[in-house]
């Protein structure tokens, strides 16, 4: 046991820790550390260290600390579940870190209510307890790392760190770099171009619609002048505390690759082409002139 972690199972059997007296930034660095070996340990295939590192997590202090934590600052903290109680005081958010325990713990039904929609009917909604929803977010600590490593590297949904906003760049900059690969090779840069143009009349029109009250020039400086580049739409978005940056992509960036036309020398049945086929058969790049830009094949053009 490394003295990080000897260090955490000890904490959770001090009785001079108050709520107040915690140490949050280390508890986030030290629950992180735990985290950043258990998705090491799925990597190497390590699963019987995998288990031994999510029991020291969930065992640990600061771990159930920051479950605690986050049940008890969120918007459901006034909302308590079918036994009615609510961690209000340092003393009881201190006893429920004490009552986090996997031995004897038994998941209480849900507290069924309804809340209003819109449109007039209401909404069912199932309510947890205190002690599910903490239990729910230690467990969470765990399981993230092992989610991260096996999930698919283009899901975006209830993952750390993404969001929405990224689904939708992924989604509409895979469109564009897809179809701006498939047609390199065959179209002229003019055709880059005005598919960026077209792009960026469709965002234009549909962004004129969406803030009607705005003016051109507020337009241009929040949409295309947030990547510091010119004609690059892009937007900055608060996410989790922490500002990230989408942009869209431009095309005529991809660059485009020409088909590089066979020796007219060349023969398949004399010995000085051997290799020159050969390389042709199986090298792919062989048969493409180098990645230009539409502005590099205009230079080179004319």
């Amino acid at each position: 046991m490394t003295s990080c972690t000897a260090e955490m199972v000890r904490s959770s059997t001090s009785k001079e820790t108050t709520w107040r007296s915690i140490d949050w930034k280390r508890a986030r660095r030290e629950v992180r550390r735990l985290q950043m070996r258990i998705a090491k340990a799925v990597q190497a295939g390590d699963h019987g260290k995998v288990k031994s590192l999510q029991w020291t997590l969930t065992h640990s202090f600061y771990a159930k600390a920051l479950a605690v934590k986050r049940v008890t600052s969120n918007q459901g903290k006034n909302t308590p579940g079918v036994d009615g109680i609510l961690w209000k005081t340092a003393k009881d958010k201190m006893k429920a870190i004490a009552s986090l325990r996997q031995h004897g713990y038994k998941a209480q039904p849900l507290r069924r209510t309804y809340i209003p929609k819109k449109n007039g009917k209401m909404r069912p909604l199932s309510i947890p307890t205190m002690v599910d929803r903490a239990m729910q977010a230690l467990y969470k600590l765990a399981l993230a790392p092992v989610a991260e490593i096996t999930a698919d590297r283009n899901l975006y949904g209830f993952r750390e760190g993404r969001s929405c906003a990224d689904a939708v760049a992924a989604a509409f900059n895979n469109i564009l770099r897809g179809w701006a690969n498939y047609h390199r090779h065959v179209v002229s840069s003019d055709v880059f171009r005005r598919v960026d143009s077209y792009v960026y009349e469709q965002l234009w029109r549909m962004l004129r619609r969406r803030h009607s009250n705005k003016s051109k020039k507020w337009l241009s400086r929040k949409y295309w002048r947030a990547a510091g580049k010119k004609g690059v739409f892009a937007i900055i978005v608060r996410y989790k505390n922490k500002l990230k940056l989408y942009q869209v992509i431009r095309i005529c960036s991809i660059g485009i690759r020409r088909h590089r036309k066979i020796k007219a020398d060349a023969n398949p049945y004399l010995p000085e082409y051997g290799r020159y086929f050969w390389i042709r058969r199986h090298v792919k790049e062989a048969k493409l002139w180098r990645e230009l830009t539409a502005r590099q094949l205009r230079l080179a053009l004319y």
